[in-house]
C-alpha cells in the first residue's frame, strides 16, 4: 500500500494507523490525504484531525447557538411578546455612511426586529437609538431571537449574544477581551481549549462567528463612554448597539466622535398606537370618542384617553404611555385583577401631581403585582425544570431587598447581579471587620473545644473549662485580626483580584499533565510566598504585642516573633507548592446542562472546599507533628493540628470568591435584613416573576429605570 499525500484544510496531519479490513474497507485515524489501495486502484479520500476538528467546531457554535435561542425563547415567553405584539415606531439617525428610509407607521418589534438584519451592514456595525423605555433591550431581545432562529437551519449565520454594556470598563479590558471573558463565563464549555491551544470562545470572535449584540451603550460610566465609542469604532466585528440618544450626543458635543455605524431611532408612539395596544392586551372594546359613565376599570381609563378631554389627568397619563415600557408596565400592573388594582387610579390627580410620580408608580405597582399576582406553574417552573420556586416573600420586603441590589449595582457601576460581588460595595474596612470577626468566632469555638477538652483529660473539668475560654477567646482574637487585615492588604495591593473571582475549574484526580504546573508554579509559589509573609508579619506582630503587654522579656518577645515569622514564610511556601502542583489536576467543568447563575456558585463551592480540605489537612499533620515532637506530646500535637489547620483553612478560603460570598451575602447581609437568608432562592424567583432577567452566569433588573429607581428608593 503506498500513500500520496494529498491537499490538507489546517496543519499537517500524520499517518497513524491505516488498517485494511476484510471487505476491502480502509480505516484511518489522524490521516489527512490521498491514499492509494488494492489491485484496483481505487482512490479515496481519508479525513483524520481537520474534519474531527470542524466537527468539534461545529458542535460548540450549534451548542452557543441552542443556549442562546432557549433562553432568548423563555424571555420572550416570560414577557409575553408573542400573545401581545408591541407596537413601536422608528426613523433614521446619523445618516451620511447609509441612507435608510424612516417607519413611517407603527410595526410590531418582530416585524422590525427581522427588519434590523437586512440594515445592519455586515462588515459594520448597527446602532439602535432611543430614549428610556423606547422597547430599545426588548427589540434587541428579538433581534438575537430571530437570528439564532435563522442559524438553525443555515449555519453560515453567525450566533446572535446579548452583552449588557454596563458590565465593561474599557479603560482596564480591551473589547475584545471582554466579549471572550464573558463567553467563557457564562458558557464555560467555550473555556475549554481547541487544537490551536486557545479556547473556543476565542476562536469563535476572532472567527466572526459572534454577532455581539450589545446593550446599553448609556449604562456605561459617563467618563468611560468616549473610550468605548473609540473602541467599538476601531473593531472589525459586526455589532448591533444599542444606547439612549444624549448618551451618544454627549459623547460627540465633548470629543467630536461619532459611531461608525448606520444608525436608528426608535420614537414615541402616538396615543393611538398605545390604545390599540392596551384594548387588545386588556379585551377592552376600543373607545368609541364619548365619556364613559363609569369611573373604574380599564373601560373608563381608555375611554377618556380616547375622548381626550382637557384635562390635565387625561394628559399625563397619555404623556406617560408614549414609551412601550410604561405602556407595557400599565398593562402588567393592572390586568390582574388584584384588590386595589384599579386603573382608573392612573388619572387621580391628588396621588399623581406630575408625570415622573406616575412613572415611579408604575415601576413601584410592577414589584407588587409581581409578587402578588399568582404564578402558573408553566411561567413560573425553576430554571431547570423543576416545580415552581417557594415565594413566601411579601412585596414589601421583597422591595426592600431588590432595592439593596440596585443600590449595591450603583455602587459598583455595574449591572451585573455577580453573587460572588455581593456585600463588596460596602467600604473595606467594614468588610475586613465582618471577615475578622467571622473568623475569629469560628476559630476561637475550635480553638476552645479542642484545647478545653485536651485539658479535661488531663486535668479535670474544671480546668478545662477555664482553659477553653481562655485559648479560645486568644486564638479567636488573634486569627479574627490577623485575617481580617490580610483581606484588607490583599484586597488593596490588587492580590486577591483572581482570588475572589469564582474559578471554572475543578480538580480531579485523573489526566495530570505538567502544562498546568508549568503555567502556574512562578506565580502560585510567588502568591503563597507573598501569602505566607504578610500572614507571618501579622500573626508575629500580634502575638508579640501580646506576649509585651503580659510582662514577657524583650529577648524572649523577639525569638517568638522570628519563629512565627519563620513559620508564616514556611507555610506560604508550602501552600504556594500545593496550589501549584494541584494546577496539574484542574479541568475546566464541563456541564451538559443549562449555563444558569446557580451552577457557578456550585462548582465554586465544591472545588474551593476540596482545596481547603487539602490545606486543612497538610497543615494541620504538618503542624501537628511538629508541635508534638517539641512538647513531647501526642495529644498537644493532635490538637495543635487540629486547631491549626481549621484556622488557615477558614481563613484562606475568606479570600476566595465562595468564601467572600458565604461571609458576606449569607452571613451578614442576611443579619442586618439587607438580603434574605436564602438569596439564591429569592434570587430564581425573582427571575421566575419577571423581575429580573438572566444573562448566563449573572441576573440583571428586567428594565433598567426599575434598577435605577428601587436604588434610589432605598438610598433614601
Amino acid at each position: 500500500m503506498n500513500s500520496v499525500p494529498g491537499p490538507q484544510e489546517t496543519g499537517t496531519a500524520a499517518l497513524d494507523t491505516v488498517q485494511a479490513n476484510g471487505n476491502g474497507s480502509v480505516s484511518a485515524e489522524n490521516i489527512s490525504g490521498m491514499v492509494i489501495t488494492g489491485h484496483h486502484n481505487t482512490v479515496i479520500t481519508v479525513s483524520g484531525n481537520p474534519v474531527s476538528t470542524e466537527r468539534k467546531w461545529e458542535e460548540k457554535a450549534h451548542r452557543l447557538n441552542t443556549a442562546v435561542l432557549n433562553l432568548l425563547t423563555r424571555e420572550v415567553e416570560q414577557l409575553r411578546l408573542k400573545q401581545n405584539a408591541l407596537p413601536i415606531r422608528w426613523q433614521s439617525a446619523f445618516q451620511g455612511t447609509r441612507d435608510i428610509p424612516s417607519g413611517t407607521s407603527p410595526v410590531s418589534l418582530s416585524d422590525l426586529a427581522g427588519r434590523l438584519n437586512e440594515l445592519r451592514p455586515k462588515d459594520g456595525w448597527l446602532l439602535v437609538l432611543g430614549r428610556e423605555g423606547s422597547g430599545k433591550s426588548i427589540l434587541a431581545l428579538q433581534f438575537a431571537k430571530s437570528l439564532a432562529e435563522q442559524r438553525v437551519h443555515d449555519h453560515t449565520e453567525p450566533i446572535p449574544v446579548i452583552f449588557s454594556l454596563g458590565s465593561w470598563n474599557p479603560g482596564t479590558t480591551a473589547f475584545r477581551n471582554w466579549l471572550i471573558q464573558r463567553l467563557e463565563r457564562d458558557h464555560p464549555f467555550l473555556a475549554e481549549k481547541d487544537p490551536e491551544g486557545t479556547t473556543w470562545a476565542a476562536a469563535l470572535v476572532e472567527g466572526k462567528h459572534i454577532l455581539p449584540v450589545l446593550d446599553g451603550f448609556d449604562e456605561i460610566v459617563a467618563a468611560r463612554r468616549l473610550r468605548a465609542l473609540t473602541q467599538l469604532n476601531e473593531s472589525f466585528l459586526p455589532l448591533v448597539v444599542t444606547s439612549r440618544r444624549e448618551a451618544i450626543d454627549d459623547v460627540k458635543k465633548e470629543s467630536g466622535v461619532v459611531p461608525a455605524a448606520v444608525a436608528i431611532e426608535l420614537v414615541d408612539l402616538g396615543l393611538a398606537d398605545s390604545l390599540r395596544y392596551l384594548c387588545k392586551a386588556t379585551r377592552t372594546p376600543p373607545p368609541d370618542g364619548s365619556i364613559p359613565a363609569e369611573h373604574d376599570g380599564w373601560p373608563y381609563v381608555l375611554g377618556m384617553l380616547g375622548a381626550r378631554p382637557h384635562a390635565q389627568a387625561v394628559d399625563r397619563l397619555a404623556a406617560v404611555l408614549a414609551t412601550p415600557l410604561m405602556t407595557t408596565l400599565a398593562r402588567f400592573a393592572y390586568e390582574s385583577g388584584l384588590p386595589g388594582h384599579d386603573p382608573a387610579d392612573l388619572l387621580d390627580t391628588e396621588k399623581f401631581k406630575t408625570r415622573e410620580a406616575l412613572e415611579k408608580h408604575l415601576l413601584d405597582f410592577f414589584v407588587r403585582t409581581a409578587y402578588e399576582r399568582f404564578l402558573h406553574q408553566e411561567s413560573a417552573g425553576g430554571e431547570n425544570g423543576e416545580g415552581p420556586p417557594e415565594h413566601p416573600w411579601s412585596a414589601e420586603r421583597a422591595r426592600h431587598w431588590l432595592g439593596c441590589l440596585a443600590a449595591h449595582l450603583t455602587k459598583l457601576d455595574t449591572t451585573d447581579i455577580e453573587w460572588w460581588r455581593l456585600g463588596t460595595s460596602m467600604p473595606l474596612r467594614w468588610i475586613m471587620l465582618r471577615v475578622g470577626i467571622t473568623v475569629g468566632v469560628v476559630t476561637g469555638l475550635v480553638a476552645g473545644l479542642v484545647y478545653g477538652a485536651e485539658t479535661a483529660l488531663l486535668y479535670g473539668p474544671a480546668q478545662g473549662f477555664a482553659a477553653a475560654g481562655l485559648t479560645g477567646l486568644g486564638n479567636g482574637t488573634a486569627a479574627g485580626l490577623t485575617f481580617g487585615l490580610m483581606h484588607g492588604f490583599v484586597t488593596r495591593m490588587k492580590v486577591g483580584g483572581p482570588m475572589f473571582e469564582p474559578s471554572r475549574m475543578e480538580i480531579t484526580l485523573r489526566g495530570w499533565t505538567k502544562e498546568g504546573l508549568r503555567k502556574s508554579f512562578r506565580p502560585r509559589v510567588g502568591g503563597g510566598l507573598a501569602g505566607g509573609l504578610l500572614f507571618g508579619l501579622l500573626w508575629a506582630g500580634g502575638v508579640a504585642g501580646l506576649c509585651a503587654l503580659q510582662g514577657f522579656p524583650g529577648p524572649a518577645v523577639g525569638r517568638i516573633a522570628v519563629a512565627l515569622l519563620a513559620d508564616g514564610i514556611g507555610l506560604g511556601l508550602v501552600l504556594g507548592l500545593i496550589a501549584a502542583l494541584g494546577a496539574g489536576f484542574e479541568k475546566v467543568i464541563k456541564r451538559d446542562g443549562p449555563d444558569v447563575p446557580s451552577d457557578l456558585l456550585d462548582t465554586n463551592r465544591a472545588t474551593v472546599l476540596t482545596q481547603l480540605a487539602t490545606v486543612g489537612v497538610v497543615v494541620g499533620t504538618g503542624y501537628g507533628i511538629t508541635f508534638g515532637l517539641t512538647a513531647d506530646s501526642a495529644l498537644a500535637g493532635l490538637g495543635a493540628g487540629l486547631v491549626s489547620g481549621c484556622m488557615i483553612a477558614l481563613g484562606i478560603g475568606t479570600m476566595t470568591a465562595w468564601g467572600r460570598w458565604l461571609v458576606l451575602a449569607r452571613i451578614w447581609l442576611p443579619l442586618t435584613e439587607r438580603l434574605p437568608s436564602d438569596l439564591d432562592a429569592f434570587l430564581r424567583d425573582a427571575y421566575a416573576r419577571g423581575v429580573l432577567r438572566r444573562q448566563g452566569a449573572v441576573y440583571q433588573f428586567r428594565h433598567a429605570r426599575l434598577q435605577e429607581h428601587l436604588g434610589e428608593a432605598y438610598e433614601k
